[in-house]
Order: structure tokens, then sequence, then C-alpha cells
């Protein structure tokens, strides 16, 4: 730029990490913080269905169990894909793992996302704040064949997957759950 020589700067780290200093007086958890920023609900994990809830999911109930055991050994895991018709119980699932792991889901919304200027930015806030923060949590990003409208969001958010907790990509303590619909349409 004309500029160049002109200019310095720096990236300074935030201090308090995502809060600013008012939410900090006011008492503003890091979530609410984040939900309000980057569209994201964000649920505490008390008012979420347990998993007892779920009659007649026991394959489900096995893996939370499994996914569990390997989460208390310090294994990361890879992000999953949750298919089925609609009103099956996907979403209530992931809402079920929070609920048993006692730690927030947060609910990105992909349509609202899809609706911003550079909406793989703001993906990659949420990822790069799971990372920093280290924090627990269930993300859920339901209905994720809505990303079709735009191939190139959809092709980075499964690079992004595929990378997650390597050493190319973000590590995120918990579990990234997208569901859909139909996956014939996500993988044609």
């Amino acid at each position: 730029s004309v500029f160049g020589d002109l200019l310095v700067y720096k990236l300074l780290n935030a201090k308090n990490g995502l809060l600013t200093i008012q939410e900090i007086e006011n008492n503003v958890k890091d979530f609410e913080s984040l939900g309000s920023k980057l569209f994201l609900d964000v649920y505490d994990w008390k008012s979420l269905p347990n998993i007892e809830g779920m009659a007649g999911s026991k394959g489900f109930i096995d893996w939370v169990h499994k996914i569990t055991a390997l989460t208390n050994k310090g294994k990361t895991l890879k992000p999953s894909i949750f298919v089925g018709m609609a009103g099956c119980g996907k979403s209530r699932g992931v809402e079920a793992l929070a609920n048993f792991w006692k730690v927030p889901m947060l609910d990105l919304k992909i349509q609202k996302i899809m609706e911003h200027d550079r909406p793989y930015e703001l993906i990659d806030k949420i990822f790069g704040f799971l990372h920093r923060t280290k924090i627990k949590c269930v993300l859920r990003m339901d209905e994720i064949e809505q990303m079709l409208e735009d191939k190139g969001m959809l092709g980075n958010l499964l690079t992004l997957f595929n990378n997650l907790n390597t050493p190319k990509g973000y590590t995120v303590n918990g579990a990234i759950i997208a569901t859909a619909n139909n996956i014939s349409d996500i993988i044609t």
C-alpha cells in the first residue's frame, strides 16, 4: 500500500479475552458475550434434556459413554454429523450430550452466519475463541445443509473440521456436532 512504510501496527492480545471492561463490570460470562457477538445461542446445561429421557436411543447413549470415556482420558474428538429426517431427535441428542457432560451448549445460527458479509471470518472467530480459552462445551451446527448456497463456505467449514485437533488447526475441548436432514445434498 501507499502508506505501508509510514504506519506501524501491532496486534494486541485482549487482556480480558473476549470481554470488554463494561461486560466485566456487569458480570457477563464469556459465553454470553460470545453469543451476542458471533450469532450463537448459549444454553446452560441445566436447561437441556437429559440423556435418560431419550428412550429407544441405546446406540446414541452407548456413543455418548464411549466419547465421554475418550475425553476423560484426554483424547480430542473430531466433529460428528447426525443425519436423519426432521424431528427424529438429532438436535435433542446434541442437547442431551451437553447436559450429560454438564457443559454449556453453543448453538451456531447458520442462517444468520450465511447472511453476514464474511461468514467464514465469524466461524473462524468462534473456533479461535474455543481454541484460546479451552472451555469445554458442545457446539451444535444445526441443519448444516443450509450452507449449500455457498459451496466455498461449506468447503471451508469441512476443511476446518478436517484440521480440528491437529497441528494444522484449532484445538477444541468438547464436541462439535453438525446435524443434517439430507446428507445427499452435501456429499454430491
